[in-house]
């Protein structure tokens, strides 16, 4: 549900998940359930409910050990951050994931957060660990045959070319990410694909293309209940209109 952006139906299902996981008494997987809430809190912009949850994850998963369900909580925690556009704290979160996971053969977690992970490394201007990341997530998610979280790289490799002024890069990245996400009915990572196109036909002068983009990517946003994504991109719709 969460991939489709069906929010409030995941947020639902994962609490009825993590009821039953409390009858059962299955604490590793209590946690798990428990990070799952944390990510969906965060897209619905409940952050203090996310924040809560994620924290307590993450002292949960030290409690009971485990290196993957550590970085898998550390993951969860770094997410939160990542989207509330707080740097610093997604990189040293996940970094501390990065050592957690560091000699083993564990590949599903840098699967999940490797795209975040990159924006994060971004953002914070380390290019070159940032370029690696990324590379390494699509080249992970092709060899684990998931064109969803494919898709979610192309988008951020294709947002770092875009303000690279790597055009041609850059489109045929957010083009296959919006391509794939259609055919996947995937709404919000959608939205977020056709935001960063927008984004990088507004950087080219392509106006009236921009606006087409981001102003569908805002429809879909508010459909799905992602009051962040919804903030950002109508202040975009509003700054090319204004144009």
């Amino acid at each position: 549900m969460t991939w489709r952006g069906d929010l409030a139906g995941a947020l639902e299902a994962a609490r009825i998940a993590r009821s039953l996981t409390e009858v059962t008494g299955d604490r590793r997987l209590e946690m798990v359930v428990r990070g799952t809430v944390a990510w969906i809190q965060v897209d619905l912009a409940q952050d203090e409910a996310a924040r809560a949850e994620a924290q307590a994850v993450v002292a949960g998963a030290d409690e009971f050990g485990g290196r993957a369900l550590r970085g898998f909580a550390r993951s969860m925690l770094a997410y939160f951050h990542t989207q509330r556009e707080e740097w610093d704290l997604a990189g040293d979160v996940f970094a501390q994931c990065a050592t957690i996971l560091e000699g083993t053969d564990q590949r599903l977690i840098p699967l999940y957060s490797g795209a975040f992970a990159a924006s994060v490394a971004w953002r914070q201007g380390r290019t070159e660990e940032a370029t690696n990341t990324i590379e390494t997530t699509l080249e992970l998610a092709r060899a684990a045959n998931s064109p969803y979280l494919e898709a979610v790289a192309c988008r951020v490799r294709g947002q770092m070319l875009s303000e690279q002024e790597l055009w041609p890069e850059a489109g045929r990245m957010l083009d296959a990410a919006v391509s794939v996400l259609e055919q996947l009915g995937s709404r919000l990572e959608l939205g977020r694909a056709l935001y960063a196109r927008g984004n990088m036909q507004g950087r080219q002068g392509n106006m009236t293309a921009a606006r087409a983009d981001v102003e569908r990517a805002h429809a879909i946003f508010v459909e799905v209940g992602a009051r962040r994504d919804v903030k950002r991109a109508a202040r975009y719709v509003q700054s090319l209109r204004d144009y």
